[in-house]
């Protein structure tokens, strides 16, 4: 095992199986392998891609990219636990970058920038996980890990999986997003399973004065019942209403919003 390494290391004629190297191996990591995303790409000195001749060159696009480490770790764990686009990544490109970086690489006329590695791989898995928890902020470390392999994806590429190249498949965002469910917002802002007086004074509270009353992303998202069917992002009077609806029973979540049928 390479325990300090640069991406040229590695053991002639060797498999290249429990590679997977620290941080990647901690339990309870996210751990991100890349593969090929394109060949090509559009460089301000013309039109540039992947050498067949080089050692990054030597793979299919949709397949493993030659550097990403392979598993399971050294006790036997399943590292990496999914994959991630992660050779020929279009990015930011920073003008202060010192020095410039080639104009191979440079995008034509776009501050962006061809990169390629895990470090690619890993951030845009890191993106996704951010969108879970954007949609849904009660979730645990352990959520989004379980989430992100429950969903990934697998195709010619990737065979079965689990497997010490894509550990369970490519990352699929929609997938994961799609598995995250989010409680119907009814009102409940302190959490005590029904709508009442109290949330409707909590709520009217943070409308008046939101820096002196904040309410949590969850309390938030039970607050935003207007309009009905998934609210606006927005907290105000009509949410208030719509609450005292809920307690008057005059209305439920699943219901039309009062402006919706044509009323005051």
């Amino acid at each position: 095992w390479v325990v300090v390494s640069t991406m040229t290391a590695g053991f002639p004629g060797s498999d290249q199986l429990y590679s997977v190297g620290m941080p990647a191996t901690a339990e309870a990591a996210v751990s991100v392998a890349a593969w090929k995303s394109r060949q090509s790409w559009p460089a301000v000195n013309g039109g540039r891609q992947y050498n067949p001749a080089t050692s990054w060159g030597l793979a299919a696009v949709g397949d493993l990219a030659p550097f990403s480490s392979r598993g399971p770790t050294r006790d036997g764990r399943q590292k990496p636990d999914l994959a991630g686009p992660g050779m020929a990544m279009v990015s930011c490109y920073s003008q202060h970058v010192t020095p410039p970086l080639s104009n191979d690489i440079v995008i034509l006329g776009a501050p962006y920038f061809a990169s390629q590695g895990t470090s690619m791989s890993a951030p845009f898995v890191a993106g996704v996980a951010a969108l879970l928890l954007q949609k849904s902020p009660a979730l645990t470390a352990g959520d989004v890990r379980t989430l992100l392999r429950s969903t990934a994806g697998t195709d010619g590429f990737t065979g079965p999986v689990w497997n010490a190249r894509f550990g369970m498949g490519k990352v699929d965002a929609q997938a994961a997003m799609a598995a995250v469910a989010v409680p119907t917002a009814v009102g409940d802002l302190d959490g005590d399973g029904e709508a009442t007086v109290l949330d409707v004074v909590r709520l009217v509270n943070h409308i008046l004065d939101p820096a002196g009353h904040p309410l949590t992303a969850d309390a938030s998202h039970q607050a935003d019942v207007f309009p009905a069917g998934g609210g606006d992002d927005l907290l105000t009077v009509q949410d208030v209403v719509r609450i005292v609806s809920f307690i008057l029973g005059t209305e439920s979540p699943a219901a039309p919003a009062p402006a919706a049928r044509g009323e005051d």
